[in-house]
């Protein structure tokens, strides 16, 4: 009963701060790096980073990686937690629906239009692109890199897609880390016709 108490008073504590309540707000519409936040709120990036990691060390915000991205979004609030439903109702969603709640939520869905398309700008920039990459993989370093990770053979890569007659010049064994062609040739029999070699 006393860890909870103590837990409720550091909540109300932190939310009590108009930056903090508005942060929690936000966070709770959407996942959002703190650049975004930024954006928003119009802050320097150094006074919302420094309640953000207050806010995680309470409990109420966690953050999530992608490459050099950290997302951020409010906990769910569930009894027992550090941010309960009632709690959240109490604190958080009346923020929501006043006037100034209202404006930050427009102002996100503006941050949010924006970055959905960011996206679709770089999807288009590498759809135009494909076809290159494409041929980049097909005789390029890329598809030597990818195979080499697939089939390390002693530094050697073997390619198992190269079509059968093709591969009478130089065709990989069962365990795909030897040329069968050039071991057959080696004792003097014709590529893939010896023993040990499936046709």
């Amino acid at each position: 009963m006393t860890a909870t108490l103590d837990s409720l008073q550091a909540t109300l504590k932190l939310l009590s701060d108009p930056l903090r309540l508005r942060l929690c707000a936000l966070l709770a519409r959407s996942e959002l790096v703190v650049q975004e936040l930024v954006v928003i709120t119009g802050l320097q990036q150094s006074r919302v980073s420094n309640h953000l990691s207050l806010l995680k060390r309470a409990g109420l915000v966690r953050d999530r990686r992608e490459g050099t991205w950290s997302f951020h979004s409010l906990i769910e609030p569930v009894d027992g937690g550090p941010l309960s439903p009632s709690l959240f109702a109490a604190t958080v969603q009346p923020y929501l629906e006043a006037d100034v709640g209202q404006r930050d939520l427009s102002a996100l869905q503006a941050v949010l239009d924006r970055r959905r398309q960011k996206s679709r700008d770089a999807h288009d920039r590498l759809a135009e692109q494909w076809h290159s990459v494409g041929q980049e993989f097909a005789v390029g370093t890329l598809r030597a890199e990818i195979l080499a990770h697939a089939w390390p053979c002693g530094g050697q890569v073997v390619d198992r897609r190269v079509p059968a007659a093709r591969r009478g010049e130089e065709r990989a064994s069962v365990n795909g880390c030897a040329p069968a062609g050039r071991r057959s040739r080696a004792r003097g029999r014709r590529p893939g016709r010896g023993r040990g070699y499936a046709d």
